[in-house]
């Protein structure tokens, strides 16, 4: 998968990056306005934590500092997941549906093929993201739970993109006189049945440690070359606000990867699980 996946970029490399630039223009913006105060916010806070060691005293007044200081750029943390999340959900949304139309080898236009196909899911795989987000940030303090969460919760977005829950046709078979009216929760409730969805589907030891050691793989890859890429960018022009924003792009450099990726430990997830043959028909993904 890891190769199939690399294999697939390289293969559709400019229109794959053309994609997940375009749905990570919002996320670029808003970094880019907001790239001077996380510097400065970054910058305090670890001066705080510095300096708190450098000091010698009480241990536990030294814990508590370090706390205040990470305290103090959790709004930042936030944010960066929220923008992490309309990044990502687009891209894993388009690149699930690349993904379809590459195993079952069918042309694969831009415009028609990518973005219009996966615009009606987008919105419910961003949901899906931020929620996965918020809920591993809130767990990050403990690593082994964090793996196993991270892994159940993986498919969530894929699963978004190759079909409908019982809640999202409800709402569709309610509000089909309204469809206005679906804009505002139809997110909310396509992320709602991939998360049940997920965790039936990943909760199984044998699926847990196969996932845990194909995801820590990839995200392994596209950190270190985002981390040195916006590093070595930082050491050349010696600014806080270009390594900051810098991470952003080069994310979405590597974000169709890691979406294809995602998408195909899902697609063979579910042939085994439930021996769906997901790679000879044809997925509904209107």
């Amino acid at each position: 998968m890891l190769d199939g996946s690399f294999f697939l970029y390289r293969r559709h490399f400019g229109r794959f990056l053309l994609v997940a630039t375009v749905v990570s223009i919002p996320t670029l913006l808003a970094a880019a306005f907001t790239a001077s105060m996380a510097a400065d916010l970054v910058r305090e806070a670890m001066e705080r934590i510095f300096e708190a060691a450098s000091k010698p005293g009480d241990p536990l007044a030294q814990l508590k500092e370090n706390l205040a200081a990470q305290a103090s750029i959790m709004p930042l943390s936030l944010m960066q997941s929220a923008f992490q999340a309309i990044s990502r959900g687009g891209a894993t949304a388009v690149m699930t549906v690349a993904t379809v139309l590459a195993v079952n080898q069918r042309p694969m236009p831009v415009w028609t093929a990518l973005l219009q196909r996966s615009a009606p899911r987008i919105g419910g795989a961003v949901v899906a993201l931020l929620f996965q987000n918020l809920v591993l940030l809130s767990l990050a303090w403990c690593l082994p739970v964090f793996a196993v969460v991270a892994v159940v919760m993986a498919p969530m977005p894929v699963l978004v993109v190759l079909e409908r829950g019982s809640a999202e046709r409800a709402l569709r078979a309610r509000w089909d006189a309204r469809r206005w009216l679906l804009l505002p929760v139809l997110p909310f409730a396509q992320a709602l049945d991939s998360g049940v969805r997920a965790f039936v589907l990943s909760a199984h030891a044998p699926s847990l440690g196969r996932g845990t050691m194909f995801f820590f793989f990839v995200y392994t890859f596209v950190t270190l070359f985002v981390s040195g890429g916006a590093v070595a960018a930082w050491s050349i022009f010696g600014s806080d606000v270009v390594l900051y924003w810098l991470n952003y792009y080069l994310e979405v450099l590597f974000l169709p990867a890691l979406g294809i990726a995602t998408a195909l430990w899902t697609l063979d997830l579910r042939a085994r699980r439930e021996g769906a043959d997901l790679l000879s028909r044809e997925v509904a993904l209107a």
